[in-house]
This record gives structure tokens, C-alpha cells and sequence, in this order.
């Protein structure tokens, strides 16, 4: 049943003679006015530049809404997307499958075509490490002494020295309790 103020082709839910909205607006005790529906643009770059400003780092700093890590988020023609992914599908081409749209500049929010490239996971990772963003940078060396160094990590921050040790004493372990 359509919602009984005037001229709204909104849907009621339940008993109600108002549609969600308009029972909102009665239930705060405002006057029931018309809705206004949003008109987004279908132009990508005037969607984008409605919603960064510019740091003087030369970021495009996302303003709008972000995720937990930090990331841009955008409805764009009914599909949600990470803003930087659109960013850079927009201004410099399509992302390949299974690819990931990293940051030069290392700042999430940063929607800035010229500081995002594609990478794969471990190149991510690499990036991150090499940058010293890894959460164990600040760590020089490990639990048991090796050098955290990019050749000695893998791209999760595993010291490969301490794996390599770890898998030769399970194999010496299990010749050990071999059954004859």
C-alpha cells in the first residue's frame, strides 16, 4: 500500500499509513514534508570529486565514508567499490583479475591515480616490508636472533630461517618415532 502522504509512491510496511520515512518524521514530531530523492551523477570523476579534497602531499584525500582500515568506500551505479579501485579503473584503465590497487604514497584515503599502481599480493607484501609498515618492523631481528631482512621474510613477516628450522627438527622428530 502506498504511503499516505501526499504525492509519495514510497511503500508502507506492516499497519502503517506512512512509509518508513514519513513515519519517522511524524514520530520526532516534525511536519511531514516531501522527500527528496538524491540524484547521483553516472560520471565517475564528478562522483570521485565530489568526495576528496587535496592534501599538500598531492594526496586526494578520501572525505567521504571509509572502512575500518582506512580505505574509501563508494556506491557507484548500485555497486559498492573501495574508492581507490575506482579511482584508478576511471583514470587509468581496468584492474586485471586478482590484482590488488596499491598506493605508492602508502596513505589509504589517497584517491590519486598518479600514486596508485597494480600489484599482486606479494608484491603488496614486499612493498609494505620494504617500506617498514610490516607490524614487526620495528623489530630488526627475530624471536631467535635472525635478521628481519626482505629476503628473509615471507610475505605474511615469517622468518624463513626459523621455518627452515622449525620443519628440520619436526622431520628429525618424526624419524625418531618411527615404528620398525
Amino acid at each position: 500500500m502506498p504511503c499516505s502522504f501526499q504525492d509519495c509512491t514510497s511503500k508502507t510496511f506492516a499497519r502503517s499509513l506512512w512509509c518508513p520515512a514519513h513515519q519517522k518524521q511524524k514520530y520526532a514530531g516534525k511536519t511531514l514534508v516531501p522527500l527528496q530523492k538524491k540524484s547521483y551523477s553516472t560520471d565517475p570523476i564528478a562522483r570521485l570529486e565530489e568526495k576528496y579534497t587535496v592534501a599538500e602531499n598531492g594526496c586526494w584525500e578520501w572525505t567521504a565514508c571509509t572502512n575500518k582500515a582506512g580505505y574509501g568506500r563508494i556506491i557507484f551505479r548500485g555497486k559498492a567499490w573501495l574508492a581507490h579501485r575506482l579511482s584508478f579503473q576511471t583514470f587509468i584503465g581496468p584492474i586485471i583479475n586478482g590484482l590488488h590497487v596499491c598506493h605508492h604514497c602508502d596513505n589509504p584515503p589517497c584517491v590519486n591515480p598518479k600514486h596508485l599502481f597494480l600489484g599482486t599480493d606479494s608484491d603488496n607484501m614486499h612493498d609494505m616490508v620494504s617500506k617498514g609498515r610490516h607490524p614487526l618492523h620495528n623489530n630488526l631481528f627475530c624471536a631467535r636472533g635472525h635478521a628481519r631482512t626482505p629476503s628473509n621474510l615471507y610475505p605474511g613477516g615469517a622468518c624463513k630461517s626459523c621455518r627452515k628450522i622449525y620443519y628440520q627438527n619436526k622431520r628429525i622428530s618424526l624419524s625418531n618415532n618411527t615404528v620398525h
